[in-house]
């Protein structure tokens, strides 16, 4: 819990609400997974790609989800 709560601080673009998606990582502000861009990012498309299909999506926030996935990843 403590080591989230730094990661968070680092992401000020990554929001955890237990009554938003069950308490996954999201963009702040909205209901859109970080696990959502990753798979959207592995699955070939761009950040544009993105932005299309998100348009409330700034390149940051994308960033952010890969920042915030590598730093989590990092702890274990």
């Amino acid at each position: 819990p403590q080591a989230r709560k730094s990661l968070l601080k680092q992401n000020p673009r990554i929001g955890v609400d237990s009554r938003i998606m069950g308490g996954a990582p999201t963009i702040k502000g909205t209901r859109i997974p970080v696990v959502l861009i990753l798979e959207m990012l592995e699955g070939g498309n761009s950040f544009a790609d993105i932005r299309r299909q998100y348009p409330s999506l700034a390149d940051l926030d994308i960033q952010a989800a890969i920042h915030f996935s590598s730093s989590a990843l990092a702890l274990r």
